[in-house]
Parts: structure tokens; C-alpha cells; sequence
């Protein structure tokens, strides 16, 4: 078995960078962080959006039975999301959840949350 151990999946970019500089997808690629534009990833990924099903795609070219899904700040919390790409792929994806530590007194609820989901996430 072959296991990718180190992957992203993001339906939006709506995140931050050191919890205060915020981070938008644009299109084309492009990514606003803060007041500068970038190419934050290939210009093709028109919508910003790294979606599950492209990667099960790649990883059944290169032969990968399962991959395990990090995520990050940049992206944004991809939680709900994930939970929908692990519910279409349920023997191919694993999530990693991510909790808003910017927000401590949210955390609490965030994971409550989380848990109460039925969610397969570490």
C-alpha cells in the first residue's frame, strides 16, 4: 500500500497569515495576502480551489491508494470540506483537522464541534 502522507485540499481560499494578515483567493491562481497580490499556485486553478477530487485522480495515475490531508492557516480551515471529500472517498482520504488557534476562546466549541460531527478526523 501506498500512502501519501502529506497533502492539500481547499474548496476556497479564506485564510491569514500569523492570525492578522488575511489571505483571499482571487482567481487564476492569484491570492491577495494583505495589500500584495501573488501567484499563490498555477495559473489553470482559475477558481483558487484544489478540490478532492483532482488529487484522487493524480493519485490513481501514480498509483497511491490513500492520502492523508494536512491542512494550513493560508488556506484557511478546510473542516467542512474535508468532511465532504473523506464522506465521497472514504477509503482514499484521511483529514487532519485545523482549529482556529487564533481564536482561543473558540477553540473549545470549534473541537466540541468537530467531534460531535461523526468526522474520522486526527
Amino acid at each position: 500500500m501506498i500512502i501519501d502522507a502529506h497533502m492539500h485540499i481547499w474548496d476556497h481560499v479564506a485564510g491569514q497569515v500569523g492570525g492578522e494578515t488575511p489571505v483571499q483567493g482571487v482567481g487564476d491562481g492569484q491570492v491577495r495576502i494583505g495589500d500584495q497580490l501573488v501567484q499563490g499556485m498555477p495559473a489553470y486553478m482559475h477558481d483558487c480551489a484544489a478540490r478532492a477530487e483532482h488529487f484522487v485522480a493524480e493519485m490513481d495515475a501514480a498509483g497511491v491508494d490513500q492520502g492523508i490531508v494536512v491542512q494550513e492557516f493560508v488556506d484557511g480551515a478546510q473542516n467542512e470540506y474535508c468532511q465532504q471529500a473523506m464522506a465521497a472517498y472514504p477509503q482514499r482520504l484521511l483529514c487532519l483537522a485545523l482549529v482556529n488557534w487564533w481564536e482561543p476562546g473558540a477553540v473549545e466549541d470549534e473541537v466540541e464541534t468537530l467531534f460531535a460531527s461523526d468526522a474520522r478526523f486526527s
